[in-house]
C-alpha cells in the first residue's frame, strides 16, 4: 500500500479496474495486464495485492508463494492497533459499515 500511495499513485485506476473485475465475477486480469502494474517489483505484499492472491498466482504460477496464517482474533486486534490508527474515526467508520 505505501508503493500504491507514495510512489505509483498513477497505478490506482488499474488496482480498481482489477478490483472490479473482481467484483463483477468477470475474467481476470492477464499476466501482461498485471506486469503493468507489478512488472518492477520482484514481491509483493499485504493490501492491495493480497487481494489478487489467487488471481496472481495463476499469472505467475513459477513464483514462490509464502501463505501465513494467523488467529482472526489476534490478527484484529493487531490491525486496529498499527493501520487502523492511521485512519479517522469517519474512515473506519464507513469501513465498518461496509
Amino acid at each position: 500500500m505505501h508503493t500504491l500511495r507514495e510512489e505509483r499513485p498513477f497505478d490506482a485506476g488499474k488496482w480498481l479496474e482489477a478490483l472490479d473485475r473482481k467484483e463483477r465475477g468477470m475474467e481476470p486480469f492477464s499476466r501482461e495486464e498485471w506486469d503493468q502494474i507489478l512488472g518492477h517489483h520482484e514481491a509483493v505484499a499485504d493490501i492491495p495485492a493480497s487481494l489478487f492472491a489467487a488471481d496472481l498466482i495463476a499469472a505467475y504460477p513459477e513464483a514462490k508463494v509464502i501463505l501465513s496464517v494467523r488467529d482472526a482474533d489476534r490478527w484484529q486486534k493487531s490491525v486496529a492497533e498499527t493501520i487502523m490508527t492511521h485512519f479517522s474515526l469517519g474512515t473506519r467508520l464507513l469501513a465498518w459499515l461496509d
